[in-house]
């Protein structure tokens, strides 16, 4: 009798939806008694569990040579057509389209570069199909289906487990570019000086060179990256004329820098854009503040953030960008306290005026002991309304979305302040009014641009990783 084949490790499939309760009573269960089989939902896709007797599950074993030997199973053709679909509609695609059902950004021929207004998803249910939405140009879902003829069940089984194993592929080549980019950059930023308040970018914004900034032999502030387990991960360089460059295979996306101290759980977490933010509110409230690069990256950082730091309370020192057509940092610092549960706050201004949008602005126009006092005062207003009883009858929710809301007893004049209920899901903010829902829209418009896609000046590399905890923040 044949030795049953035992799997080693998770083995992907290809099962029919018809076929799916032969193949389970087929595989059976483990040693432990859970079930040899695993169905990701996302993937639409099974697979078999290590220790689960593959010899019973010959049939549905993934080949991808059945793919290629088989026209109507060319998934590449139908990722060609949809490609060509999207570039004749202004997309600028530049990575394989992923037929996961999911919301992928990508920049338009006639948007700024990593402003990312344009959006897709692609399915493979059914006939292929998919939609596009254009935020530059109106927002209008846009709507496409394969030519091609309509997969059988087997077929589309296997077109399934094809996308799955190609995703799965571009993942490993992604992080491993990463992490040799981040061994690359770590050397170099070892081997650079610490940088000084003498820096051009720092005398001019007037903040202190935090732990952690380096310069280089051009004078340009130098900012080591971390993700949220303390592992270097790239560089973020300011120059002189204070324009912001990143590496171009860098992972910036979901890194940060923490400027003036070390987070811990239980205490108050402050996020800020660029570094120049980061520390003026650090300096004026002598805690730390977590820089997370640009608006859209910190939704990204703060949603891994919650879970490290699952006793702290999250408040977003938001860009006002009120002069702009979308208020892209007030929106993404909204959606990031709907989804930690935490709180916005933006400056206000003794003489608004275009230009001035952030707690930096505030610092140089009127002096680091306002940054105190609105921040701080914004804190404790909202720590008092957190720990009120909640059918307290003067204690109302501010609006969120408004810049001119007052605070609560703020001392002076206190910073506008969102408090944001938590929200099961993050919310994307419409750059528009409200985009109507559709089956298959997206919830709202991408506004920010991923830091991993804006291509860097050369990166300087960063030593052995402090604890992202005690990363310094950056820009």
């Amino acid at each position: 009798m044949a030795k049953p084949e035992i799997a080693t490790e998770r083995t992907r499939l290809s099962i029919p939806f018809d076929d799916r309760q032969r193949a389970i009573r087929a595989a059976g269960k483990l040693a432990d008694g859970s079930n040899a089989l695993d169905y990701v939902k996302e993937e639409k896709v099974w697979y078999a569990q290590p220790g689960a007797n593959l010899s019973r599950l010959k049939e549905w074993i993934f080949d991808p040579n059945k793919v290629i030997e088989e026209p109507p199973l060319d998934i590449q053709a139908i990722e060609d057509e949809f490609t060509a679909w999207l570039e004749e509609r202004g997309a600028i695609i530049k990575d394989p389209i992923e037929f996961d059902g999911q919301k992928h950004y990508v920049d338009t021929v006639d948007g700024k570069a990593g402003s990312k207004k344009g959006v897709y998803a692609a399915f493979l249910d059914g006939r292929p199909a998919g939609w596009y939405r254009d935020y530059k140009n109106g927002g209008e879902i846009q709507k496409w289906v394969s030519t091609g003829a309509a997969p059988n069940p087997e077929q589309m089984a296997m077109l399934r487990a094809d996308a799955a194993a190609r995703r799965e592929q571009r993942a490993a080549a992604q992080a491993d570019k990463f992490d040799q980019t981040a061994n690359r950059l770590m050397e170099e930023y070892n081997r650079l000086p610490d940088a000084t308040g003498d820096l051009a970018y720092l005398k001019n914004k007037q903040v202190i060179a935090a732990n952690g900034l380096k310069a280089d032999e051009r004078g340009n502030v130098v900012i080591p990256l971390f993700n949220a387990d303390g592992e270097f991960r790239t560089l973020e360089r300011i120059w002189s004329d204070g324009s912001k460059h990143l590496e171009k295979d860098g992972q910036a996306w979901g890194s940060f820098f923490v400027v003036g101290g070390q987070l811990k759980d239980g205490d108050n977490l402050l996020y800020a854009e660029g570094y120049a933010t980061a520390a003026s509110i650090s300096e004026a409230i002598n805690q730390p503040v977590i820089m997370t690069v640009n608006a859209g990256n910190m939704v990204e950082v703060a949603g891994r953030l919650k879970d490290t730091f699952p006793n702290s309370t999250h408040y977003f020192l938001a860009d006002n960008d009120i002069y702009k057509d979308e208020n892209v940092g007030l929106e993404k610092a909204t959606e990031a306290a709907e989804l930690t549960a935490g709180h916005v706050l933006v400056p206000a201004f003794s003489n608004p005026k275009e230009g001035l949008t952030d707690y930096n602005d505030l610092h140089v126009s009127e002096g680091l002991e306002q940054v105190r006092l609105q921040v701080e005062g914004a804190i404790n207003q909202m720590n008092r309304v957190d720990t009120m009883p909640t059918d307290n009858p003067n204690i109302t929710d501010v609006n969120h979305s408004s810049t001119d809301s007052a605070a609560v007893a703020a001392p002076e004049k206190a910073a506008p302040v969102a408090s944001t209920p938590a929200a099961a899901e993050p919310v994307e903010a419409a750059p528009v009014a409200s985009a109507p829902a559709a089956a298959e829209a997206v919830e709202a418009a991408p506004v920010a641009s991923a830091p991993a896609d804006a291509e860097a000046v050369e990166a300087a590399p960063v030593a052995s990783a402090p604890a992202a905890a005690e990363a310094v923040e950056a820009a």
